[in-house]
């Protein structure tokens, strides 16, 4: 975990060749072709899309041409995995809840441990909607009923199901492993561990563009654009 630079709070060697450990060759396991196809349309869609082509036309006709992130609605999670930067969370406990708050735009995810069911397969939210229990002294956590447009790779919102485990292995550190199982998306359930370390607080406000200005702004260039180079008025991105 760290803030904005790994070499802020130093950075701990991890010795695995790989972080994926089922399969046992340490490589996520192949695409069905459907995802395939909607991964490569994703391609196409433009430089500020999951997976895209860089060198592919900027579609920003609207606000929703653009990613969650650049929206400031979410920066994805779970999976936990390290970003660029602003990889800091917390993980607060109390007798009924817990609650994992990232640092990246302040977003708290609140999981209950009373052993009550999932919400209705209706009810979708941007971090799925999650149930923890104890196995010993790992914590497990289930999460399903995510949001189309903010699953962990592009997965099928409707088939996927995410499981994380906590285990304390020192005073400073957590192997967490979790394990990605959507049958829609890949050929197979596969799991990855990642070593967390405990850092000094506290988490700084990660503000995002208040006030969404960033989009103000970028849509307003992409029309300023369209009027320079485009006397016809039709948007670039639609022509």
């Amino acid at each position: 975990m760290y803030a904005l630079s790994a070499w802020q709070h130093g950075v701990a060697p991890n010795r695995r060749s790989s972080l994926v450990v089922d399969p046992p060759d340490g490589k996520i396991p192949a695409l069905t072709p459907e995802a395939a196809k909607a991964r490569e349309a994703a391609r196409r869609a433009g430089p500020n899309q999951d997976y895209a082509n860089p060198n592919a036309p900027v579609k920003a006709d609207v606000a929703e041409d653009l990613n969650l992130g650049e929206r400031c609605l979410s920066f994805g999670n779970p999976p936990i995995l390290p970003g660029g930067y602003d990889s800091d969370f917390q993980i607060i406990q109390s007798p009924g809840y817990l609650v994992i708050e990232y640092d990246r735009d302040s977003e708290p995810r609140i999981i209950p441990l009373d052993g009550s069911a999932h919400m209705s397969s209706n009810i979708h939210r941007w971090h799925g909607d999650s149930r923890g229990h104890w196995e010993g002294d790992t914590l497990v956590i289930e999460t399903t009923n995510f949001r189309p447009g903010g699953t962990f790779q592009n997965a099928y919102p409707k088939t996927l199901k995410i499981t994380e485990y906590f285990a304390r292995t020192d005073q400073n550190t957590i192997e967490y492993k979790f394990t990605i199982d959507d049958p829609s998306t890949w050929t197979r359930p596969w799991s990855a561990i990642v070593p967390l370390g405990a850092m000094t607080g506290p988490m700084f406000e990660y503000a995002c563009a208040e006030g969404n200005n960033d989009i103000v702004n970028i849509l307003a260039g992409a029309r300023a654009a369209e009027k320079a180079k485009n006397a016809s008025g039709v948007p670039i991105s639609q022509k």
